[in-house]
């Protein structure tokens, strides 16, 4: 269960700078007519975006191709540029496959996850001259699948690994 709470940003709480209850009353009722909006599409699915998180049918889908993924693997290699290399900094995170600042993952036994959320070529070319290629796997995160910084990434993996 998700809870949002705007507590903190409340006069009682931080003195005149904040939000007084009458003020924040008049802000919710602006927003109800958006909220009745995103009600609405929801339901009557003219947004089908918003019932992804109800989904199940594609896990068994997403397991075998994450059980692909992982099978003989030490390392994982995620590329991708802003939100689409956080969004999967956050999930590893969430998951606990990945610690920043630690090796918890790969005490569990599981590969060592590396983002390289950058274009800086002299890292990321060092790492992939010492990571063990052929237990190395590869996957490109790309919300709109032209993103030039993720497509140079995966254009020098595809040069380094081939």
């Amino acid at each position: 269960m998700y809870a949002q709470t705007v507590d903190g940003c409340l006069e009682e709480r931080i003195g005149q700078s904040g939000l007084t209850q009458a003020e924040l009353q008049a802000e919710l009722e602006k927003a109800e007519g958006a909220l009745e909006f995103i009600r609405q599409s929801r339901d009557d699915g003219s947004l089908p975006l918003l019932r992804l998180p109800e989904r199940r049918d594609d896990l068994a889908a997403c397991r075998s191709a994450a059980d692909r993924l992982l099978d003989g693997a030490k390392d994982i290699v995620l590329l991708g540029t802003g939100g689409s290399s956080l969004g999967a900094q956050a999930l590893a995170q969430i998951a606990g496959w990945r610690d920043p600042g630690t090796v918890e993952g790969q005490a569990k036994g599981r590969p060592r996850f590396h983002f390289f959320d950058n274009l800086d070529g002299s890292s990321y070319l060092n790492a992939l001259n010492t990571l063990d290629l052929a237990a190395t796997r590869f996957v490109t995160i790309s919300k709109s699948g032209s993103t030039a910084e993720t497509m140079m990434q995966t254009l020098t993996t595809m040069d380094v690994v081939s």
